[in-house]
């Protein structure tokens, strides 16, 4: 299959949704990050946080729910297909 081929598979809304974690509970050194692809471009959205579970899971929880994400066969990823 060509490059092209598989091209015309990926669909034109896709998000991916990654995790960055540090250990410091006194300053935003952690990371949620989201990239979205659409028919009109590229964007990178990002919030820092705490090393604190519950700022991690709350801030990991409101950008995915920005958009619909289905798990990816990697466990630790998100793709988001529109």
């Amino acid at each position: 299959m060509s490059d092209i081929q598989r091209a015309d598979r990926v669909p034109l809304h896709i998000s991916v949704l990654g995790v960055d974690v540090d250990s410091s509970p006194t300053r935003p050194s952690s990371a949620v990050c989201r990239l979205d692809r659409t028919e009109v471009g590229v964007t990178w959205t990002i919030r820092r946080v705490r090393a604190v579970a519950r700022e991690q899971e709350d801030s990991i929880t409101a950008m995915a729910d920005e958009v619909f994400l289905e798990p990816h066969s990697m466990g630790l990823c998100g793709l988001a297909l529109t």
